[in-house]
């Protein structure tokens, strides 16, 4: 009766450890395999995106993706353990809203204005160059070159949109040519260049495209400085695009008589009097009471008078709702600047390699491990969005990370584990920007914390 007892209490002892063995410290150790899925939170901090009101240059945002890993782990004393751990995490994706409401000091709303600045001086020296001291005088007869006027139309038009090559060797001598000493006019001079016409300006345009391509080769600056601001007033503001890709197209009007100046249309041939380089005169000047469009061979028909009128009068003496409207980029609905700006960072395959070390607790019956590793970023970051024409870029960067994770068994081959883990900020050296005249240094920089759930099977 006594033996029979005690073979029954040993038999449940047995019973009661079997199904505890999958864990039990020893069967933590060996190599083993996961998959699973991976959440979190990624703050990217970008400089770029401290010209925007009230909002901080860093932001976080959550992303998603996969995991999958392997790696061996060895009981070296009593519950403690030291493994090593390769894996990988796949692709993931993130964004943050901006808001895209820039600050008046903001480089790029500052290079909006300087292009605009530059803009009035290349028409305010125009009308300067036109200026006989004169006025609409008919008995001056002879103010302008015929063949400086069509040169000089030919940049006007290739600014405005025009189909204008401006590099063929005969534009090319006008546009990179020194001034000539004796002007364009009284007489007509013959050599004058488009210096003669705008001087100090051509001189900001050259420093404009040396600033975007950096070339020690003068002529490749301006010409590079002439299709910043084609771009510029095609995009800003088509309808005076519109207006100097038209002037002349027919022979310039005259005041004091009826009728137009026979040959003073673009490509006419004929020098133009006093009349008409008066009305070009009023026209840089912006001095709408005393032009219309006839004056300066724009056919009514083409353009509205009253709507370019306006559209002039926000460059010459531009309000505050003006300002504004130039802090959007083109094109762009100031209600998806405002609400759907956003920054935004894409990871791809990214391999991380750990060492790991770890304790079993008999309490929670699992085997809690500390990590130290690297793991290697790749991905994709537009510090704001191409709303704002920054540009998109591609970053591969080492970061060290730590993580903590608990793993338990199911059985002796299947197991789960849940791991939290923090990437520390590494930075990406974005492509330096040009604007306003000053070099700003951007950069990006990139950290993040997930959690990774993953199935594990032990071999």
């Amino acid at each position: 009766m006594k033996s029979s007892l005690c073979y029954i209490l040993c038999a449940t002892a047995v019973y009661a450890e079997t199904p505890q063995r999958a864990y039990n410290a020893e069967n933590f150790g060996g190599g083993y395999c996961g998959v699973g899925v991976s959440v979190g939170v990624k703050t990217t901090t970008a400089d770029i995106n401290s010209e925007f009101r009230n909002r901080s240059n860093s932001m976080s945002s959550a992303f998603y993706g996969g995991s999958a890993n392997v790696g061996y782990q060895h009981r070296i004393c009593g519950n403690c353990f030291v493994g090593i751990e390769m894996g990988v995490d796949l692709g993931s994706a993130s964004k943050a809203k901006v808001g895209g409401v820039l600050k008046s000091d903001s480089y790029y709303i500052q290079s909006t204005y300087a292009k605009r600045e530059l803009l009035r001086q290349i028409l305010l020296e125009s009308s300067y160059a036109f200026d006989t001291r004169r006025g609409a005088d008919s008995a001056l007869l002879r103010v302008v070159d015929s063949g400086v006027w069509n040169s000089f139309v030919s940049v006007l038009r290739y600014i405005g949109g025009a189909n204008i090559d401006v590099s063929n060797p005969h534009l090319r001598q006008f546009i990179t040519s020194p001034a000539h000493a004796g002007g364009i006019f009284n007489p007509p001079n013959a050599n004058a260049t488009l210096r003669n016409f705008m001087g100090r300006a051509m001189d900001r345009i050259t420093e404009a495209g040396r600033l975007e391509i950096s070339s020690i080769n003068a002529d490749q600056n301006l010409y590079r400085g002439l299709a910043i601001m084609r771009e510029f007033v095609t995009t800003r503001y088509p309808l005076y695009a519109q207006a100097l890709s038209h002037i002349a197209d027919q022979d310039l009007s005259l005041y004091n008589t009826n009728g137009t100046q026979a040959g003073s249309r673009y490509g006419g041939g004929t020098d133009l009097n006093g009349e008409t380089s008066f009305s070009m005169l009023c026209f840089f000047r912006n001095a709408w009471i005393y032009i219309n469009l006839n004056h300066i061979g724009i056919n009514p028909a083409t353009l509205n008078e009253d709507e370019l009128e306006a559209v002039m009068n926000t460059i010459y003496v531009p309000t505050a709702a003006d300002d504004a409207a130039l802090a959007v980029p083109a094109g762009v609905d100031v209600r998806t600047v405002q609400h759907n700006i956003q920054t935004k960072t894409s990871f791809g395959v990214c391999p991380y390699v750990a060492m790991k070390l770890g304790y079993y607790f008999r309490e929670i019956r699992g085997c809690l491990f500390a990590k130290l590793g690297l793991i290697h970023l790749n991905g994709h970051v537009i510090p704001v969005n191409s709303a704002y024409g920054i540009q998109e870029e591609k970053f591969h960067k080492i970061a060290p990370f730590v993580a903590v994770e608990l793993m338990k068994n199911i059985n002796e081959k299947w197991g789960w584990a849940v791991e939290i883990s923090h990437a520390f900020r590494t930075k990406k050296k974005m492509k330096d920007v040009h604007l306003f005249g000053m070099k700003v240094e951007n950069s990006t920089s990139i950290s993040r914390t997930n959690v990774r759930l993953m199935a594990m099977y032990r071999f």
